[in-house]
């Protein structure tokens, strides 16, 4: 019996000293497989999903703030919109050639390195500067705007040795200007660019971490699309809506929210809707908030 109790404290121990070190290399997560089925089970010191064992972060308030860096779109920054190219503007007109300005951002032809770049381009292809777009294949515009993964061999001037170059592509040539350039060339890129929703956050400007937490079935985009009057309405019976021991952690949240959902339906700004711009509302309404 003795042998029986020293053997399993013995296991006890080895377990976890195991466990310790698993969970100090996972990062406070860990993963046990039963080895007659080969069934696994997730454990983790955080917040985490039982079947996938995806583990999320504790929840904070800037988690859902996206003017903090912790909280916001690593995409879009927050903004909920991304500059994106507009191919239209690049090349209106795909019946000309390189070399008779197809190109908006490079215009007309010039003696310059960037064309001896899109010239070695289009001739890892096959064709020339005097070659119209709408004769090439699509492989070839995306190689111009996209850049390419392979160096090219490009002919200097005369004098200079030819070079080995990686050719970027004019359109993260545009984008790196549009965000980092003087604002000259700021300018320049704005002309061949709009913006558009960031598809990495749908335009909440939140990173995917918060929309995983919902109040009643709810993220907090959904709740800050709603106008006043709604929220008011969503929040008045939450409370009863949750079982104990969420109603518990809600309660003071919730009347917080009411009363102030309250007083802006008093002084008659039911119908903004929360997620609207601070700059456009008229001077009544921001002197009533």
């Amino acid at each position: 019996v003795a042998t029986a109790l020293n053997d399993l404290e013995f296991s006890r121990k080895r377990i976890s000293e195991t466990c310790a070190t698993a969970m100090k290399y996972g990062k406070g997560n860990l993963m046990v497989v039963q080895v007659k089925t080969d069934e696994a089970r997730y454990l983790s010191r955080n917040l985490m999903c039982p079947t996938s064992g995806i583990a999320y972060e504790e929840p904070e308030p800037n988690l859902f703030s996206f003017n903090s860096p912790y909280g916001a779109c690593p995409k879009c920054s927050g903004l909920g919109q991304v500059t994106e190219v507009a191919l239209d503007k690049i090349v209106p007109d795909r019946t000309k050639s390189v070399k008779r300005g197809a190109i908006i951002p490079l215009g007309s032809y010039k003696n310059t390195w960037v064309f001896k770049q899109i010239e070695a381009v289009l001739g890892s292809f096959g064709h020339d500067l005097n070659t119209p777009l709408e004769e090439m294949e699509d492989t070839v515009l995306v190689a111009l705007l996209n850049g390419m993964d392979e160096p090219l061999k490009v002919t200097s001037n005369v004098g200079l040795s030819d070079r080995q170059v990686q050719f970027e592509g004019i359109i993260p040539f545009i984008l790196e200007q549009a965000e980092e350039g003087p604002k000259t060339a700021q300018k320049w890129a704005a002309s061949f660019t709009h913006m558009v929703t960031c598809q990495e956050c749908n335009g909440s400007r939140l990173k995917k971490t918060a929309m995983f937490f919902r109040l009643d079935g709810r993220n907090i985009f959904e709740l800050a699309s709603m106008s006043i009057a709604d929220l008011h309405v969503f929040m008045s019976g939450l409370v009863e809506r949750l079982d104990e021991k969420k109603a518990l952690i809600a309660k003071e949240a919730v009347k917080e929210i009411t009363a102030r959902s309250s007083f802006l339906l008093d002084v008659g700004l039911e119908y903004l809707m929360l997620d609207r711009s601070a700059r456009t509302l008229s001077g009544g309404e921001a002197q009533r908030i």
